[in-house]
């Protein structure tokens, strides 16, 4: 069973700290454990956090709302 990208992300994230949280981690921890494909994929979203710290907050082009319509 692999968990949805959506939990990895939160888990990575770590944002919310409360006793429910800890324990919904360290089930996600005993399945990382066990699962390859999902620690590849939790590999990709660290990679994919640094890079996006790294880079800088991009504004969005002034006309983008008016291309969008």
């Amino acid at each position: 069973m692999h968990h949805g990208s959506l939990q990895l992300a939160g888990y990575l994230d770590d944002v919310v700290e409360s006793a429910a949280r800890t324990s919904e981690r360290c089930e996600m921890r005993q399945h990382l454990d066990s699962c390859a494909y999902c620690r590849e994929e939790l590999q990709g979203y660290r990679k994919l956090a640094v890079l996006l710290s790294r880079s800088q907050r991009a504004l969005p082009p002034f006309d983008l709302a008016v291309r969008i319509k």
